[in-house]
């Protein structure tokens, strides 16, 4: 297996642009620095939900011809809007992903550091794919207090072809947050963009489409 981009947290700023109109809106205003990434997202668990239970999600993310494998942890208590959770996300090859969507896997299969982090208890264990959603992002750049930041702006649809829209701003820390916030806020409202903090993940909000449980 290769591996790389190990890291081992995530904090974001997520904010709900609502509607098709507010996402297109602020994609006029912006500047992209690349094309539009097209991003397949595939969660696995066992057949009794093994990562669910413990609040976990691991997740395959197909993006061109590139691969990424992801365990996440449950939102820490933070600010509205601030998502703050422990990740550990490698690449993988692009042949084994397809061996993961085609017949699953064993826990053993899983990268080292993600073993270690899961515990004795997932040994031998099955994972099978269960949810999926696929995602459209632009990335575009915004210089606040100085420094350019990147503001992802994704359009998600999910299995029941609903669609939801949001920006999401990486941080290097928690400290960021709030000058982040009063830039993006005053970028939307100046545009009379509506908005609202996003309080749910992705997966979240996939599994009660689905009619599963909130993650």
């Amino acid at each position: 297996m290769i591996m790389t981009g190990l890291s081992t947290k995530e904090i974001e700023l997520k904010i709900d642009l609502i509607n098709a109109t507010n996402y297109e809106q602020l994609l006029d205003l912006v500047k992209p620095v690349s094309e539009p990434i097209e991003q397949q997202n595939i969660f696995f668990d066992t057949p009794d939900h093994s990562l669910s239970r413990r609040k976990l999600a691991l997740r395959l993310r197909l993006q061109g011809n590139e691969a990424f494998i992801a365990l996440k942890g449950a939102r820490s208590k933070a600010p509205d809007g601030l998502a703050n959770r422990f990740e550990l996300e490698m690449k993988i090859s692009i042949d084994i992903a397809k061996v993961y969507l085609d017949n699953g896997f064993k826990s053993d299969d899983l990268p080292t550091e993600m073993i270690c982090k899961l515990g004795k208890e997932i040994k031998d264990l099955e994972f099978r794919k269960y949810l999926s959603f696929s995602n459209r992002r632009l990335m575009a750049s915004h210089s606040i207090s100085d420094a350019d930041y990147i503001l992802e702006i994704d359009k998600t649809t999910f299995e029941d072809d609903s669609t939801d829209y949001e920006i999401e701003i990486e941080l290097t820390n928690e400290n960021e947050y709030e000058s982040v916030l009063l830039a993006v806020k005053a970028l939307l409202d100046t545009n009379k963009i509506n908005w609202n903090f996003q309080s749910k993940s992705k997966m979240g909000r996939a599994l009660i489409k689905a009619g599963l449980n909130d993650h």
